[in-house]
């Protein structure tokens, strides 16, 4: 009995490209978003969640981002989200960006 992968399947094997986080990737600083009612970048409010950086094997990359508003039921949520989605696919490298809205408050306990 063989454990694992035989020479034949070792072949074929393709690793899953890495994933990054944002803070990690270069340029993904370069697209600052502000919030429209405040002049401070939503990164600097503590507004974006988690940002990931997954790498595509032709070089480009695709970012997902989960981030919140500044207060419940802001009606420039949906104005936000297409900001800072543009902003990040005007970045070379970039294929896309999957931006989610999430409604979760940061320190907000369940």
């Amino acid at each position: 009995m063989r454990l694992g992968r035989t020479s034949s399947s070792l072949q074929s094997y393709r690793p899953t490209p890495p994933r990054r986080t944002c803070a990690s990737s270069p340029g993904i600083k370069c697209a600052p978003c502000y919030d429209p009612e405040i002049p401070i970048n939503i990164v600097d409010l503590g507004l974006v969640y988690e940002c990931d950086v997954q790498q595509n094997e032709d070089g480009t990359r695709i970012i997902d981002v989960k981030m919140t508003l500044t207060a419940p039921g802001c009606g420039m949520g949906e104005v936000l989200v297409e900001d800072v989605r543009e902003k990040i696919e005007r970045i070379p490298t970039v294929q896309q960006a999957r931006v989610e809205l999430t409604s979760i408050l940061r320190g907000a306990r369940p």
